[in-house]
């Protein structure tokens, strides 16, 4: 899926593994539960805002995208690369905000 809007989509418990999501617009998305193992979220794609909590990211590919005031409480981030992720404002795994 390149450049599709599912801004503020309920994607509660949603099976995403191994998707390529270039460039989507996840922004405010309910994404609690979900399962993005492996997912492919690259090319300055959002998940600004987005709710993480619980949601499987092991393996996920966020090079590059937006997670500004994103909440991932208890998500699983093993293998993850996020480097050139923007975490400011989120809420990390832990409960602390990212600054």
């Amino acid at each position: 899926m390149v450049g599709a809007n599912l801004s503020r989509a309920n994607l509660s418990r949603a099976n995403l593994d191994f998707a390529s999501l270039t460039r989507i617009n996840l922004s405010y998305a309910n994404l609690t539960g979900a399962d993005l193992s492996c997912a492919s979220l690259s090319g300055d794609a959002s998940l600004a805002g987005a709710d993480l909590t619980d949601a499987d990211l092991t393996g996920i590919n966020m090079y590059t995208a937006e997670m500004a005031d994103a909440e991932w409480f208890c998500g699983d981030l093993i293998g993850s690369d996020l480097s050139g992720v923007n975490l400011s404002g989120a809420t990390m795994p832990d409960g602390s905000m990212h600054p």
